[in-house]
């Protein structure tokens, strides 16, 4: 609920405490009934300078060995011809003019140029418009709204739905007429209904007649720069199905195609250059907005949102929902009618299922503490007072780089290492989540702010702390999921730490789709049941009892 709309009845576990003074203590400055004011700022000490930098460069390390190293190598490496097998040769510039002059790369930002646009109106544009009627339907159709969108997150599961989609349509002899566009409406699910979710949580915090357009606004640039990003590095599509070809070929399959088809990484690594310098440019434009903006997460008591149903907005986003819900089981059935069945070869599913999900889990526990170090820093103790938030800028240029611009980098460092075909090798790179930074810091921001107020209306530091946390921790879970997910889901890692011998679940359904081993069955096993009940659980549990009290903010306190 907004602020001004708090109760002053008992708090409730993860909630702050009711907004009343103690007894002897007056709220500074004048406030809204129920509204809780400011807290002063802390007084700056040694302790918390030292302690912020010294967790601020914790965060820099695991920054340093999975972003900044391998992309100054690639950057290195883009100046050479060949690849480090066959030997290597300065050749200056020499790759990029033919880069510029051949226009192939460019060739292929059309078509992701494409799916940017649709997707970003969908998941930023007619999402917020969805998100509005939803807001102002009542309380019911917003649960179901979160539920519904929550499950189309966490049913993604981008290799098993391409290869289900190429034999549907093979099967029914549509396959001619498909292109990249069906990649997008293969990923509508989770463009949408992130979108929706964002929105809707814009939407709950915003605050006074102002206020919601510019959450919303700043909300839904957020998601399109993230969305842009995404759709430059397309790959799983392109990988599996084997179109679109040159020379509209996307960019970061021409990274693959030119570093390990035709063996020459230079060539490759210039093209990855020039995709990081978009992508680079991208997260600093997402951070400015991110920092300029103030923007925050608040975790408060509900509800602060419209109740009662209103047919104006509410039966054309009901209408809306159902229809997004019945276009997502559509695009799923494929997938879910052939989940169960071992794999394809007489690999044993169990091992292939532990490869596929066992590394990335690895990788994200790392990345996890990396993130919620530095966003603690940030966005708790504050090193730099109020300019704190720039100090995100650090990170921003990797903020959606994904591990496609620096696999060349990263797979040479295995090769130097002997450490293809091992458990090693399956591990992913992205030692820190830098999404997840910015999503912490946001979260840990608001809920400091409302920390502060509360210690100087008088609640004792021990159980304003203690919300601080119970407040905290389901997003964080939250995160964590998406991030072990979407790791256990990089195929770009897996096509490129390939090992015949020993498949990890997208290696396996793509050599089953050459002989046509997964047309009945199979496809489960690039996404456990197991993990999908649990994920569905978990995401249902935090849509009706969690989200509803989250809310995005901008702008001064």
């Amino acid at each position: 609920m907004n602020d001004r709309q708090q109760s002053n009845g008992p708090s409730q576990p993860g909630q702050y405490p009711p907004i009343q003074p103690a007894p002897g203590h007056q709220a500074p400055g004048r406030t809204s009934p129920g509204q809780m004011p400011p807290g002063p700022p802390p007084r700056s000490s040694g302790l918390r300078l030292g302690l912020g930098l010294a967790l601020l460069a914790l965060t820099l390390v695991p920054t340093l060995f999975a972003y900044i190293l391998p992309t100054l190598r690639t950057l290195t490496m883009s100046f050479e011809s060949g690849n480090f097998l066959s030997g290597t040769e300065s050749v200056g510039g020499a790759n990029f003019e033919h880069l510029f002059s051949d226009g192939d790369f460019f060739a292929g930002m059309l078509p992701v140029a494409v799916v940017a646009l649709s997707t970003v109106v969908s998941g930023a544009v007619v999402a917020s418009l969805v998100a509005w009627c939803l807001h102002l339907a009542g309380t019911g159709a917003r649960m179901a709204a979160r539920i519904v969108c929550g499950l189309a997150v966490v049913a993604f599961a981008p290799a098993a739905l391409v290869v289900a989609w190429f034999l549907s349509t093979y099967d029914q002899g549509t396959f001619g007429d498909a292109g990249l566009l069906n990649w997008t409406g293969l990923i509508s699910g989770v463009v949408f209904g992130s979108g929706v979710l964002v929105a809707l949580a814009a939407f709950r915090g915003g605050d006074g007649p102002a206020r919601p357009a510019a959450t919303v606004v700043t909300a839904a640039g957020l998601t399109a720069f993230a969305l842009t990003a995404a759709a430059l590095q397309t790959f799983t599509f392109t990988y599996i199905v084997g179109f679109p070809t040159e020379p509209g070929m996307v960019p970061l399959y021409q990274v693959f195609f030119h570093g390990f088809t035709t063996g020459d990484f230079g060539y490759g690594a210039a093209e990855a250059v020039l995709l990081l310098a978009i992508l680079a440019v991208l997260g600093i434009g997402a951070a400015l907005l991110f920092i300029l903006t103030r923007t925050r997460i608040e975790v408060t008591p509900g509800p602060g949102e419209p109740r009662a149903f209103r047919a104006g907005p509410g039966v054309p986003g009901i209408l809306l929902l159902i229809a997004f819900a019945a276009g997502v089981v559509f695009n799923l059935l494929p997938w879910l009618t052939r989940m169960t069945g071992g794999p394809h070869g007489g690999s044993d599913a169990t091992d292939i299922m532990v490869r596929t999900w066992g590394p990335p889990l690895i990788t994200t526990g790392v990345a996890l503490v990396a993130a919620l170090a530095g966003a603690f820093a940030i966005g708790v103790l504050r090193p730099l007072g109020d300019g704190s938030r720039w100090l995100l800028l650090l990170f921003a240029p990797w903020l959606f780089v994904g591990s496609g611009p620096l696999v060349l980098a990263n797979y040479e460092a295995l090769v130097e290492a002997d450490a293809l075909s091992t458990f090693t090798a399956l591990i992913p790179r992205a030692w820190i989540a830098v999404p997840a930074l910015f999503v912490f810091t946001a979260l840990f921001w608001g809920l400091e702010d409302r920390r502060r107020s509360a210690t100087a209306l008088g609640t004792p530091s021990a159980k304003a702390n203690g919300a601080f946390a119970a407040a905290a921790w389901p997003l964080v879970a939250l995160v964590g999921m998406v991030v072990w997910m979407v790791n256990a889901n990089d195929t770009v890692w897996q096509a490129f730490t390939v090992d015949p011998d020993n498949p990890t679940a997208m290696i396996a359904l793509f050599d089953s789709l050459n002989s046509f081993g997964v047309r009945d069955g199979g496809l489960g096993i690039g996404y456990p049941i197991v993990l999908l009940v649990v994920f569905a659980a978990a995401m249902v549990a935090a849509a009706v009892l969690y989200l509803p009290r989250v809310g995005v903010r901008v702008g001064r306190r």
